[in-house]
């Protein structure tokens, strides 16, 4: 299940949505992951988008194997990741966008903040990310990460359907004072996932 913040969002974007972390060194965590998103497009099982080496958000398309990456950016606080694009184009050369921006990829390409800031700590079956620290108000006392407008504010469960977990982390949500108004559904019943 995913919920997702939807300020600036594009709806038709978010059916059978989903994230896999994989780890760089599986040794060793904090050395970051590989970030691969899959959502389909207007509906569920509809034409695939991902940023598997297939996703232009990464850069102009010369950079056509283009990925995101998630790191760990200080050991003592690894609920802090920082995903960036990092890629590298036909001939070989490899663009990491956490060197200063150049200007040639959009400016929300460059280093999205991503801090889980609640998780599911028997099973760990779910968890609360938001885009940095969530400082915005958006009305009655609640708060959005302020970098909402380009990153988001995440409900995820390792399970695509997940109706428990989804309550707890809505109740938890709202105990930390985030604005929950805001987050949409995203419809995961008779995914597929094809090609994820």
């Amino acid at each position: 299940m995913v919920c997702a913040e939807t300020m600036n969002l594009i709806l038709s974007q978010f059916f059978c949505v989903r994230a896999e972390f994989i780890p760089i060194d599986s040794e060793n965590p904090l050395n970051g992951f590989i970030v691969s998103n899959y959502e389909n497009l207007d509906r569920v099982n509809g034409p695939v988008s991902s940023t598997s080496g297939t996703s232009n958000v990464c850069g102009p398309s010369q950079w056509d194997t283009g990925r995101f990456e998630a790191s760990v950016d200080d050991p003592g606080d690894p609920s802090k990741l920082y995903i960036s694009c990092n890629t590298t184009n036909a001939l070989g050369e490899k663009y990491n966008s956490s060197a200063p921006y150049s200007g040639t990829i959009p400016m929300y390409a460059i280093i999205q903040p991503h801090w889980v800031v609640a998780i599911d700590e028997e099973d760990y079956q779910w968890a609360i990310v938001t885009a940095g620290r969530p400082y915005e108000e958006s009305g009655d006392g609640k708060c959005i990460p302020l970098d909402a407008r380009i990153s988001g504010f995440w409900l995820l469960t390792r399970e695509p359907v997940d109706p428990e977990s989804s309550a707890v982390m809505m109740e938890v949500a709202e105990g930390l004072g985030l604005d929950t108004a805001k987050l949409v559904d995203v419809p995961q019943d008779g995914c597929l996932y094809e090609g994820a």
